[in-house]
């Protein structure tokens, strides 16, 4: 359930003695399109803890640059079609 995401993080990362900003969390266009809502949710509390955000693949499906600004990714990879 994407709704507990950051606790699930949070324990892994105290599990692995790791600092939050080891942690990367790749998703992809398509997780960010089917509940845009609570990805944002999620992937802003996931930012609080000091991970990263990446997106791959951008251009495969139909988000726009300016729907993605809207969301708190650190680095977005290109999919090559675009």
């Amino acid at each position: 359930e994407q709704a507990e995401l950051r606790p699930v993080i949070r324990q892994a990362l105290r599990n692995a003695a790791l600092p939050p900003e080891a942690m990367v969390i790749e998703i992809t266009e398509s997780i960010l399109m089917r509940d845009s809502e609570n990805a944002l949710k999620n992937l802003a509390a996931l930012k609080q803890l000091g991970s990263k955000v990446y997106m791959d693949a951008f251009g495969r499906g139909f988000a726009s640059f300016t729907y993605i600004k809207l969301f708190p990714i650190d680095e977005i990879t290109l999919d090559l079609r675009f």
